[in-house]
């Protein structure tokens, strides 16, 4: 893949190269995803209860074969995976092997993949979308937009938000890239961290966001423990947008956790201090009613900074399932 960096040229390049291109209406592709927003029988988690890559990195990039096989065998059907278009933790989200061959492995294990991150600079969404597609994804999310981070020799670091303008100006360009990343055939969303619940002049940012993109264009990924970072329950949003949200992250947040040191690995502080489901402080409880409330079709645990990523994998597991067994 071409990796030059630079977000706004590559929604140039991917407009100059749909516009050549004879695109039927969007409408029913829409409809079709709008659809998908139906959690399965017996809820997301009893059903289809994900896992998202970023967790368990470094082991992939060790023996990817074995650490899917290890998150099967704990119970997991679904993957968010990370890492298309480049990334600074991973350098090959397939590990060296061609869609179809991955897309083999996930059959062999019985793991599907409905969404997958990427990164806030790249350049070639065509072809990601084109990737992404043959391992059967529906959803691009946006993890991290560029307006939040500062480009450092060592690689990124995140800056946050500075006022209320730069809010709008991101969901103006997450509306053009829904449209952009839509007629690619895929669904779009935004994933929070927790500088988005950070008030100006009265307004929380999120809530211009969500106001302020097209709800056919734009839905959301919910990460419940970068909410509680920010002091928010994220059961409260849940309840507020129904049906924007097309899955959740699940992690907990333990403020007793010492706060990490900003670095290229730990680009938040607060990374440190998120933990599997079940460690911290959040309402699971509350947090799977609302999503089943709000009509939430996909759930992936993560952990940012795992000391045991498997072990967090299972624990994270057990105490999800415990809520609906």
């Amino acid at each position: 893949m071409n990796r030059r960096h630079c977000l706004e040229l590559g929604v140039g390049a991917a407009g100059a190269w749909i516009a050549g291109l004879a695109w039927p209406s969007l409408a029913a592709d829409r409809t079709e995803r709008e659809a998908q927003l139906t959690p399965p029988p017996g809820g997301v988690l009893r059903s289809a209860l994900g896992f998202q890559t970023f967790t368990v990195r470094d082991l992939l990039a060790r023996d990817p074969v074995g650490t899917l096989s290890a998150l099967a065998e704990i119970g997991y059907r679904e993957l968010e995976m990370v890492g298309f278009g480049g990334s600074p933790f991973l350098e090959d989200p397939l590990y060296g092997r061609s869609p179809r061959e991955f897309k083999r492995v996930l059959d062999d294990l019985g793991l599907r993949v409905p969404s997958t991150q990427y990164s806030s600079q790249a350049d070639d969404l065509a072809e990601i979308a084109d990737t992404v597609q043959q391992i059967g994804v529906e959803y691009l999310v946006l993890g991290m937009a560029t307006e939040l981070l500062s480009i450092t020799p060592d690689g990124p670091l995140v800056s946050g938000l500075r006022d209320l303008g730069q809010v709008e100006r991101l969901a103006a360009r997450l509306n053009e890239l829904g449209e952009t990343i839509g007629r690619l055939g895929l669904g779009f969303a935004y994933h929070n961290h927790h500088m988005e619940f950070a008030s100006f002049d009265g307004r929380i940012a999120f809530d211009v966001l969500v106001e302020n993109t097209d709800p056919a264009l734009v839905k959301l990924e919910l990460d419940v423990g970068w909410a509680k970072v920010a002091g928010v329950d994220a059961h409260e949003y849940l309840d507020r947008y129904p049906g924007r949200y097309i899955a959740c992250h699940l992690k907990d947040y333990d403020p007793g956790r010492p706060i990490g040191e900003r670095s290229p690995r730990s680009p938040i502080p607060e990374m440190t201090q998120l933990v599997a489901p079940g460690d911290g402080t959040v309402d699971f409880g509350r947090t799977v009613a609302a999503m089943e409330r709000a009509g939430v079709p996909h759930a992936f645990v993560e952990v940012d900074l795992p000391d045991d990523p498997l072990g967090a994998a299972r624990r994270g597991y057990r105490h999800l399932r415990s809520l609906r067994d």
